[in-house]
């Protein structure tokens, strides 16, 4: 038997909302959508219904359903290579922010903001880009494998290219 792992299928109380959100300022790709219950999207993720995915589930609303619904203890994770050209959009489409771009204690910038249901998501710069534009200060391929905590093959595998 092999089970393999598809992606995360995020609960939301409004759809058009979420759509907004994963679509218009991250600029997730659909795959295909089931009229306002689901949303699937290129790369794994998914949105369902809150309504539709606690009846499935639970057969209750999600007033009704067992426990919260997951926010502040997982977070949803992208990557950009344009960290403050997408900074710069989020801040300004009045997002919930968590924090602003910082720089992570292994080198990789990111922020944090919160979609429309509260769910926290982080948007980082791929550690690839982080190991090369390390590379070019000068560093050697081991002191960037001590500053971002990556691997010296790893760092020797992106220094090559």
């Amino acid at each position: 038997m092999s089970i393999t792992f598809e992606g995360p299928a995020v609960f939301v109380a409004d759809m058009n909302s979420a759509r907004k959100f994963y679509e218009g300022l991250l600029g997730l790709e659909v795959q295909f959508a089931v009229a306002e219950a689901y949303t699937a999207y290129a790369g794994g993720m998914s949105l369902w219904s809150a309504a539709s995915a606690s009846e499935l589930i639970h057969g209750c609303t999600p007033a009704e359903q067992p426990g919260p619904q997951g926010r502040s203890n997982f977070e949803l994770y992208f990557e950009t290579e344009t960290i403050v050209e997408s900074w710069d959009k989020i801040e300004s489409a009045g997002v919930p922010i968590v924090h602003g771009v910082r720089e992570m204690p292994w080198g990789q910038r990111c922020f944090r903001i919160q979609d429309p249901d509260g769910h926290l998501v982080e948007v980082g710069e791929p550690m690839p880009l982080v190991i090369r534009n390390l590379l070019k200060t000068g560093l050697s391929p081991q002191e960037v494998a001590d500053r971002t905590m990556a691997p010296l093959e790893m760092v020797e595998a992106v220094a090559k290219g």
